[in-house]
């Protein structure tokens, strides 16, 4: 059965690389063939090594026939461990690297979208009377009542309220900045 496997993959590969030689004669079908094979490359992967996790240990077999990778269990725990500490180190900045993202696309907006580049907070709209009502909407997708099955919920941004009719809503907190609503809503325009 391995060998089945690999020789799968083996003809994924030819597939892919034949699809990359038809790119000047076929508008798109690297990319369709991408997305079908890919999955499929990465199941067959998959599929070879847990089966050479599962029956090395019984057979000596060798990972995928290569040289020197007989199955070895201080060799997979040493492997297991590393790769878990490899995971934790991705994972200790992933907050940071994430919130990044959000700070230089809310301060893109900033910069470009109001006057002097200089952000302001939801209570200097409130009391400016010269200014119309701003409202601003967005999706919650990350939120979902008990029972509910819309997973999508809109949510509505004003310098009074925070909230949808589902949820509720509730005061806008005073130093909320103009800049990470827009942001969060998405209602930069050209």
């Amino acid at each position: 059965t391995s060998t089945q496997i690999e020789t799968v993959f083996l003809l994924l590969l030819v597939s892919l690389g034949a699809s990359f030689i038809l790119i000047p004669f076929s508008k798109g079908i690297f990319f369709k063939v991408v997305a079908v094979l890919g999955p499929l490359m990465l199941i067959c992967l998959t599929s070879v090594f847990i089966q050479w996790r599962v029956f090395g240990p019984i057979t000596r077999s060798r990972f995928a026939e290569m040289q020197g990778t007989e199955f070895d269990s201080q060799a997979w725990s040493d492997f297991a461990w590393s790769v878990f500490m490899i995971d934790i180190l991705f994972l200790m900045p992933y907050h940071f690297t994430h919130a990044m993202m959000h700070r230089y696309y809310s301060r893109s907006l900033q910069k470009s979208y109001f006057a002097k580049g200089l952000d302001r907070h939801w209570s200097e709209i409130k009391d400016n009377v010269y200014l119309p009502s701003l409202m601003f909407t967005g999706t919650l997708t990350d939120f979902e009542l008990p029972g509910n099955k819309k997973q999508i919920h809109e949510i509505s941004m004003s310098s009074l309220h925070v909230g949808n009719p589902q949820i509720a809503y509730t005061r806008t907190p005073l130093y909320s900045s103009l800049a990470k609503c827009t942001a969060l809503a998405g209602a930069a325009t050209d």
